[in-house]
């Protein structure tokens, strides 16, 4: 491996974590948004002058596997569903609305899935890719901590650094100088609540990377302080994030890994623990009966009449708007897959499909989001937020989305079967990536969308797993699984 080669790697690898990828053509959207793109394309084209060779034999190693073939049908479908649809003329808007949407989800499925398989072609140690992995995301939350009280502080030139590296926000509104998002951290997110959804995603690995006993890092000093800090940064970073919803979400993941994984601690100290939570649930109530009125201001009872919101539409619309503008969304998707139930109206097409009924047939009242969100400039354009799960049904139908669950079981199954094949800290990532599969498919049915790079680079991990197994040990069996 040259060590152009092996920096143009990182590069692109540090990159998938950047929301460079989250390209949108508006006026005045800043340049660097490509960086990304091009680091990977470039990469990309130097590996395949000069490591020609050694890509086909791996793909040779991988061509029988179970994941591999049920990836390429997954993806074979999505663009032949594509063609399908243009031939018939299902896509009406202009080329432009299209054409950066479309490249977006094959460059997270295919470039960024292959990411981290390339990283080991190329003569990337295998713990090392592991490494980078967990360092990248440690440094992700210290920059959002950082971020938080710059902003706290009005410590401009942080503030314009930082934003300089997620100008993806400049690309995702109208008017980029309007936005607003107040005291809270979103890092190089396009919003808190991406930076909330990326938490979700990673937390098995921040809580199986705390407790691992193996070395990861060959500095002792860098080791111990990524493993004492992790969970601390993570939660810090979970919580100037002040998004309501993930602050649940990732609260109630946080207390089943716990479980899961610290078990045989935690039952040790069992009875402490929950005498614990019965005192502070106490103090909390006396805190609520004492001081209501001043507890009504803060950001905490946002929260609480939130959760209590669930179910009542209503009032979602006024304590969490963007809840309730998910909501009407794949309300709308589901009514779009019926109308479409075996091909789906297409990739990245649903915005338009819906276009003539969604007023008319949603049984839900649309919010102010709908309207607002990017979209004031196109008359009758409903805005949808992206799930995985939604929006397959209503873009790719029945089969689609079939076809995607058999792909993310296919992995759980091979994944699973290689635990035996590991240890120490490979063993640690192997079950977090495992557990993060589950997130995944969780978070799906809330708001992740198809093209998410984080989602795409931790299902590539799967591919090298079985590679590195295989080329440790042989097993065939195992390996087709």
């Amino acid at each position: 491996m040259t060590l152009k080669l092996s920096y143009l790697y990182i590069i692109s690898f540090i990159l998938t974590f950047f929301p460079m990828f989250v390209i949108y053509i508006k006026k005045g959207t800043n340049g660097n948004i490509y960086i990304g793109l091009l680091t990977t394309i470039l990469m990309y084209l130097l590996f395949i002058i000069l490591k020609n060779k050694y890509f086909k034999k791996s793909l040779i190693i991988l061509s029988k596997n179970t994941i591999i073939k049920s990836y390429l049908y997954y993806i074979g479908y999505i663009s032949f569903a594509l063609i399908f649809h243009i031939i018939l003329g299902h896509y009406k808007a202009n080329i432009s609305f299209y054409a950066v949407r479309i490249y977006k989800f094959y460059f997270a499925a295919i470039l960024i899935y292959l990411l981290p398989f390339i990283g080991i072609i190329i003569g990337i140690k295998f713990r090392k890719l592991l490494k980078l992995f967990i360092f990248i995301i440690w440094i992700l939350f210290l920059i959002s901590i950082i971020q938080y009280f710059a902003f706290v502080f009005n410590i401009t030139f942080l503030i314009s650094i930082i934003d300089f590296f997620s100008n993806a926000r400049a690309a995702l509104y109208l008017d980029s100088t309007n936005v607003q998002t107040g005291l809270r951290a979103y890092a190089f997110f396009s919003e808190p609540s991406a930076l909330g959804q990326f938490i979700f995603i990673i937390m098995p690995f921040v809580i199986l990377i705390s407790k691992c006993k193996d070395r990861i890092f060959k500095n002792i000093f860098l080791d111990k302080l990524v493993k004492k800090s992790f969970l601390t940064f993570m939660l810090l970073t979970l919580i100037f994030t002040k998004s309501p919803i993930y602050l649940v979400l990732c609260f109630i993941e946080l207390l089943i890994l716990l479980l899961i994984n610290y078990w045989n601690r935690i039952k040790r100290y069992l009875m402490s623990i929950i005498l614990s939570i019965i005192i502070l649930l106490l103090i909390l109530f006396v805190l609520f009966i004492n001081y209501q009125s001043q507890l009504e201001q803060t950001y905490i009872f946002r929260i609480i009449k939130t959760i209590y919101s669930f179910g009542d539409y209503d009032k979602l619309v006024i304590l969490e708007p963007s809840l309730a503008t998910r909501i009407y969304a794949y309300a709308i998707q589901l009514i779009a897959f019926k109308k479409a139930f075996i091909f789906g109206c297409g990739l990245n097409n649903a915005e338009i499909f819906v276009n003539s009924f969604y007023l008319s047939e949603s049984l839900l009242p649309p919010t102010a989001e709908n309207f607002y969100l990017g979209y004031l400039n196109k008359q009758n354009l409903c805005n949808l937020n992206r799930s995985v799960v939604y929006s397959s049904l209503a873009e790719f139908g029945i089969i689609g989305f079939s076809l995607y669950i058999i792909f993310w079981i296919k992995n759980l199954k091979v994944l699973n079967s290689l635990k035996k094949y590991f240890q120490g800290f490979e063993y640690s990532f192997l079950i977090a990536l495992i557990q993060s599969f589950i997130a995944i498919m969780i978070i799906s049915f809330y708001n992740l969308n198809l093209d998410n790079s984080i989602m795409w680079l931790i299902f590539g991990y799967s591919i090298v797993f079985i590679y590195v197994n295989k080329k440790r040990n042989g097993n065939k069996k195992c390996i087709n699984k």
